[in-house]
């Protein structure tokens, strides 16, 4: 995506390709053969995790899916490489490979594959978070009108830590072509990400002025995410977002953290097709 809108942009193209003129009633997912899709909108999200400030980026991001057929699928694009072997009205299971953005201490936030890096000059001192490898287990598992939903991510190289989330998605359907999903969830953390994004060592307290501080693992947040999809042709698509955030535990008691509170917003349109 470009650029990256991690959480936001994820959720947003995880529906594309849900052709309407392909699957049987009851599918779930994409549609058999190669179907896909591009997403372009605007979004505001916070300089980085705790920050006080947001800014306003532009968000263009596609995805291509390849289902042989009931079985899994495959997908390719703003999200990296995702692997779903198991996807039904029961559920879904999938394995990704993505990319961790890092950090940056300065406002020169430059472009990757993952989109513009999360930073500011408010960091100015604490150095670089490297970009990672990220690897993904996700899933979901239905209870009637509402479904749980899990994923662990773990980045490979940088900081090599680990997060756990874990949600429950309650949708409605609000007219034919328009539904709203809302679910609360919670983020883990274990302590090489949280001392990575949240902790101060004596050598950065030195070179920012923060005070040391050590992070360990714990509830990382508690988040809210409203998803509404409208469709206005067998194509097109309104997408609005909104994430509402809240830092919990060492993230909320670093000394950068300037606010617990954030939100994130995003509205986009998105084109579905179908080969």
């Amino acid at each position: 995506m470009l650029p990256a809108l991690s959480a936001l942009g994820a959720a947003a193209l995880v529906s594309i390709a849900h052709a309407q003129d392909g699957p049987p009633p009851g599918w779930v997912g994409p549609a058999p053969g190669w179907s896909g899709g591009v997403l372009m909108g605007v979004a505001a999200v916070p300089e980085f995790e705790g920050s006080r400030h947001t800014r306003v980026q532009p968000v263009l991001g596609g995805e291509v899916f390849w289902r042989p057929g009931v079985g899994g699928s495959v997908a390719m694009g703003s999200r990296g490489l995702v692997w779903t072997p198991w996807q039904t009205t029961a559920g879904s299971a999938s394995l990704g490979l993505s990319v961790d953005p890092g950090r940056v201490d300065d406002d020169e936030r430059k472009l990757t594959p993952a989109g513009l890096r999360p930073g500011s000059a408010d960091l100015r001192g604490m150095g670089e978070v490297d970009m990672s490898a990220l690897v993904s287990a996700a899933g979901s598992l239905s209870l009637g009108p509402v479904s749980l939903t899990g994923a662990v991510r773990k980045a490979v190289s940088s900081h090599r830590g680990t997060l756990v989330e874990a949600g429950l998605a309650l949708p409605w359907q609000l007219h034919r072509h328009a539904k709203l999903t809302v679910t609360p969830g919670v983020i883990w953390a274990d302590r090489r990400h949280t001392q990575a994004y949240f902790g101060v060592t004596p050598q950065q307290s030195a070179a920012s002025g923060y005070a040391a501080f050590e992070a360990g693992a714990g509830l990382k947040s508690q988040q809210l995410v409203v998803d509404f999809d409208m469709a206005f042709s067998r194509h097109w698509h309104l997408q609005a977002l909104l994430r509402v955030q809240r830092l919990a535990g060492d993230a909320a008691d670093s000394p950068i953290t300037q606010r617990t509170r954030q939100a994130s917003g995003m509205l986009a349109l998105r084109y579905e097709f179908q080969l």
